[in-house]
């Protein structure tokens, strides 16, 4: 029996176990600027953290309405097109459901744009209520926010607002998910846990009752199939919004219950209301109530972002997708080689689906769409002819891939027809020329020669290789034109475009030409690049005359043409073809070098030159990516860095801080490539450092071993190049309401930025996002700003993050905003003294020698701590808020003053290094007021009248008591 009741509080036990629990997790924020000016656009980037499966999400989105225009669902940009978002405006709360479930980088983007009456200042923007659901399980997520300042120009006697920034309140939501809130689950749990308990019962204890341990086997999985039959059977219940589809549509209409999208969630509670409170007749009582559908689809009591996410994941996993393409641009179907070929067609999905990726020929390429059309970006060919697109499969953007079956056919076009090469041989008086043709597109062509007079001379057919011979005189120019039908396409794609790519009598290839027999030809000063590093080109450069004047058009180096151009009187030729993307020594020849009118010069025939030739060396070791932080507090630099060395070339690697002045500040030896180092700093005039990376590396040659190579290098400041230095107020205790009070600033320039900048006075300060006008004091770069202490007491935070300097250009005054490192200056705005307000008498009996007070003692942001009230030379305790105080043996017939003593503190002592005693002020009597006690039966209640209420130094304060003496006879 013991061990029974042990079995039965293990079973108990693990009923009341949570099954899962969630640690509240942070959506990161970021916006694309952070000082915005009125009417600005701010862009705000939300990033999910990396989950397994994202299939519903809710939030509510935060912001000043004050600062920030009312949005919609349009200011919202997803990271992919298949998911779809539902806002609520009247609430600020949305919804998105994602289908394809995967999480993508950034969840989304929303941008808001400041009014043009905005409120200066910080503001926060923010999510709270942050829910998500992977299909099964709830997430929740702590509040995201983050800060942005509003900028504008300040008002005349405008109070400077707090820079403390707005806060977002978050609603909590629940932490943990226990079992208890699954019954469908707790029933199958309980059936497995007893199971599992009356079997090892049965083994231990009934070895002779098998057959009765089989039977209850039997029994325990025809329940646990029928528990899960019926789980099965309520969770097929997906058309929630009953329109008879089963759709992402059910989600979103889950989604807009939970954000109360339109009032549903409103609807729904005003409909249950009415019909608890009107009188139906028994027929109509036994209808159903009219109630909203259940979007409750997991049935576990309630409806929450799980049953949107539930909804979804059910709707992407078992709905049969069809997809039907069709062509849709079917004009535009020829292409230019080495030109990105694009495909266009029109599809129709199931559920409206959008297609976010096409397989092609066995691959996936990424799709756009507008509408229902879509286009595909294929890679460019280089080979003439049709070619046919398969599309055979497409994925959706809920990551589903469905078969499809569409060919569209793009024809690429041939290269036109050109002249390969082309000389003129003066000797013999022939024409050499060869035609470049490898797609066959030349149909004919003809070659014109003519003379000055345009008479022609020659006009032959051409083939592929020509030589016309005519009898030219020598020192006569000549035209030589080659003209050409050809036709680029193939004419295979449609029949009613046979002619649109056939050209006639096109001109490809002119050239003017003097034959003559002295050019007295002449090459010198012949060199080439002597070295270079990998992926680089070789130059060569010489000098070349003839007496006719010609110039070089090109030279020949291993059979390849390379163009010659003019550069400081020598000529320049890159050897763009020629492969150095391997480390070695390099000889080439100039074989040939041609003038611009054709005339060719031939090595070991026409000059002589030597092999020339070049070296390719290493890749040098790369840094690059350098990040430095400045720890001012510690005076550090934290250095962070990427290192490449691909071919091996280090000997070496060095780390160096500079100054401005460049002074080695440190120095660090035989670094580790790719630590983080650290580097400390003392000051520095301007603020300016430099951090250089130096090895020693040897990139291949006896003459390529370097020392001290730079290898890059990052300046950074410590501090602004405008800084300022200094605030000077009169008192940082201000009283409220106090206008036109002044603060002195001051700043500083970097000696860089007086170098590059002819600003000479400090013309304004943006405190707080508002921009102030300064007056020129005599102190350079010193400026005085006066505004309004608020109306508030309490601690000021004056933030200072814009200086605008100012120079004159032709007497008109040029000023310009920068921004600076925050400046925070603090000042206590004074409260007021305690006061006493509706005083009054509320009992008095002479003959009893009582009389009782009733008052308020009013405290201004909670600066009073005790006080006492004095009569008669009796005192007594009196606290904040309103008092009812009796004073017993009060004098019969006799004037005194009902005095108000109090313990109190005008400031907040939070200011650094304050004095805590300067307004504190102990028994300090700060209300005092006459009385008198009267017989007269007319006035057994006598309101006392508050002559002199803050003021206990007023000379005439027995006149007026002596009047009110006689006010009562």
């Amino acid at each position: 029996m013991k061990k029974v009741k042990t079995w039965i509080l293990f079973f108990l036990l693990l009923l009341f176990l949570p099954v899962m629990v969630w640690a509240k997790e942070k959506i990161n924020l970021k916006v694309d600027k952070t000082d915005l000016e009125l009417g600005d656009e701010v862009t705000i980037v939300a990033t999910l953290p990396q989950k397994e499966k994202l299939y519903a999400f809710t939030a509510m989105l935060q912001y000043d309405h004050n600062v920030f225009e009312d949005i919609d669902d349009t200011n919202f940009l997803l990271s992919n097109e298949s998911i779809q978002i539902v806002y609520n405006s009247n609430n600020n709360k949305f919804g998105m459901i994602n289908p394809s479930g995967e999480i993508p980088s950034e969840l989304f983007h929303v941008t808001l744009k400041v009014k043009e009456n905005a409120n200066a200042g910080k503001t926060s923007i923010g999510l709270t209520n942050i829910s998500s659901s992977d299909g099964g399980n709830k997430a929740t997520y702590e509040t995201s926010s983050i800060d942005v300042l509003v900028i504008r120009d300040a008002k005349e006697n405008e109070v400077i607002p707090n820079a403390k920034p707005n806060e977002i309140k978050e609603k909590e939501e629940e932490l943990l998910k226990t079992v208890a809130t699954k019954p469908f689950v707790i029933g199958i749990l309980v059936v497995i846990i007893l199971f599992i308990g009356i079997m090892i019962y049965l083994l231990k204890n009934h070895r002779e009752k098998r057959k009765l341990f089989l039977t209850f086997v039997l029994a325990t999985i025809v329940l646990f199939l029928g528990l899960t039959s019926i789980l099965v059977l309520h969770n097929t219940k997906r058309d929630v919004n009953q329109d008879g589809v089963k759709d992402y549509e059910d989600a979103k209409d889950i989604i807009k219950y939970l954000i109360d999208f339109e009032g549903t969630r409103s609807e729904e509670k005003e409909t249950e209301e009415n019909i608890e409170n009107v009188e139906t007749s028994e027929t109509e009582k036994t209808k159903p109530p009219k109630t909203h559908f259940d979007y409750d689809v997991n049935h576990d009591g309630q409806v929450d972002i799980e049953d949107a996410g539930s909804s979804t994941e059910d709707t992407t996993n078992h709905t049969t997708y069809h997809v039907t393409l069709s062509n849709h641009d079917s004009e535009h179907i020829y292409i230019s080689k080495n030109t990105n070929v694009t495909l266009e067609f029109e599809a129709v999905v199931t559920l409206n689906e959008p297609i976010i990726e096409a397989e092609i020929d066995g691959v996936y390429y990424p799709v756009t769409h507008k509408d229902s059309f879509y286009s595909v970006i294929m890679p460019s060919l280089n080979v003439s002819g049709v070619h046919h697109y398969q599309i055979t499969k497409v994925k959706l953007g809920n990551h589903r891939e469905v078969k499809t079956s569409l060919t569209i056919s793009k024809e690429v076009l041939k290269d036109i027809p050109s002249v390969a090469m082309f000389y003129v041989d003066d000797e013999e008086n022939t024409i050499h020329f060869e035609m470049s043709d490898p797609d066959k597109a030349l149909k004919e062509g003809t070659i014109l020669v003519t003379d000055r007079d345009q008479n022609v001379l020659i006009h032959e057919k051409i083939g592929t290789n020509n030589q016309i011979h005519y009898d030219f005189e020598k020192d006569v120019y000549y035209t030589v034109q080659i003209l050409g039908t050809y036709d680029l396409d193939t004419n295979q794609l449609n029949e009613f475009t046979q002619d649109q790519n056939l050209y006639e009598n096109q001109i490809l290839y002119t050239h003017d030409f003097l034959l003559g027999s002295d050019y007295k030809f002449a090459l010198q000063n012949v060199n080439i690049t002597d070295a270079i590093l990998k992926g680089e080109t070789p130059e060569i450069t010489f000098l070349s005359t003839n007496q006719l004047g010609f110039d070089v058009e090109y030279i020949v180096v291993g059979g390849k043409k390379y163009n010659a151009y003019l550069k400081n009187e020598q000529y320049v030729v890159a050897l763009d073809d020629v492969d150095t993307s391997q480390f070695g020594k390099y000889y080439v020849d100039i074989d040939k070098i041609v003038l611009n009118n054709l005339k060719d010069f031939e090595k070991d025939r026409d000059y002589e030159v030597n092999t020339l030739n070049y070296t390719v060396l290493k890749y040098a070791p790369q840094v690059d990516n350098i990040v430095i932080q400045n720890h001012d507090q510690e005076q550090t630099l934290e250095v962070s860095y990427d290192f490449r060395d691909e071919d091996k070339t280090l000997l070496s690697l060095d780390a160096v801080l500079m100054d401005s002045t460049f002074h080695v500040v440190e120095k660090k030896e035989d670094i580790t490539p790719g630590e983080t180092l650290t580097f400390s700093y003392q000051g520095n005039e301007d603020g300016r450092y430099i951090v250089k990376f130096l090895a020693d590396c040897d990139l291949g040659t006896e003459r390529h071993i370097y020392t001290d190579y730079l290898l890059g290098e990052k300046e950074v400041l410590t501090q602004n190049d405008i800084t300022i230095t200094k605030a000077t107020v009169s008192t940082i205790y201000p009283i409220k309401n106090q206008e036109k009070y002044q603060i002195t600033y001051e700043v500083a320039l970097s000696e860089n930025f007086k170098n590059n900048h002819i600003y000479n006075v400090l013309s304004g300060v943006t405190i707080n996002g508002l921009n102030y006008d300064a007056d020129k004091t005599n102190t350079p770069f010193a400026s005085k700003i006066s505004f309004t202490v608020p109306s508030e007491s309490g601690v000021l935070d004056l933030e200072a993050t814009r200086i605008q300097l100012q120079y004159e250009d032709y007497n008109n005054n040029v000023h310009q905003f920068f921004s600076v490192m925050p400046y925070h200056l603090y000042l206590d705005v004074l409260k007021e003294k305690p006061t006493i307000k509706n005083l009054k008498i509320v009992h008095e009996d002479y003959q009893k020698q009582e009389v009782t007070f009733q008052f308020e003692v009013v405290d201004d942001n909670g600066g009073f701590e005790t006080g006492e009230v004095e009569l008669f030379d009796q005192r007594l305790k009196i606290t904040k808020g309103i008092n009812e105080i009796t004073f017993s043996h009060v004098l019969k017939d006799e004037i005194t003053s009902l005095k108000f003593y109090g313990t109190y503190d005008l400031d907040t002592n939070t200011l650094e290094n304050e004095d805590k005693t300067l307004h504190y002020y102990e028994n300090d009597l700060f209300y005092e007021i006459s009385y008198g006690l009267f017989t007269q039966e007319d006035y057994d209640t006598i309101e006392v009248v508050d002559f002199t209420a803050n003021n206990v130094d007023d000379t005439s304060y027995y006149e007026k008591y002596e009047e009110v003496m006689l006010s009562f006879g």
